[in-house]
């Protein structure tokens, strides 16, 4: 579970052309079509943000 506390987060805007709801089915269905654990899902996830931190990939 996310600490809100400890991370900042920022939920996503509709308004900006932001689609929460298709860019989770879409992760959702490709962890589905991998067949992964939870573990690894957190694993993964951690990555990405990690490199988002990190290298600063997505212009935000």
């Amino acid at each position: 579970m996310i600490d809100e506390n400890l991370y900042r987060t920022v939920p996503l805007n509709p308004n900006e052309g932001e689609d929460g709801e298709f860019a989770k089915k879409a992760i959702l269905e490709i962890l589905k079509s991998q067949k992964v654990s939870l573990s690894k899902v957190r694993c993964l996830f951690n990555s990405i943000l990690r490199e988002i931190e990190d290298n600063n990939p997505i212009t935000l």
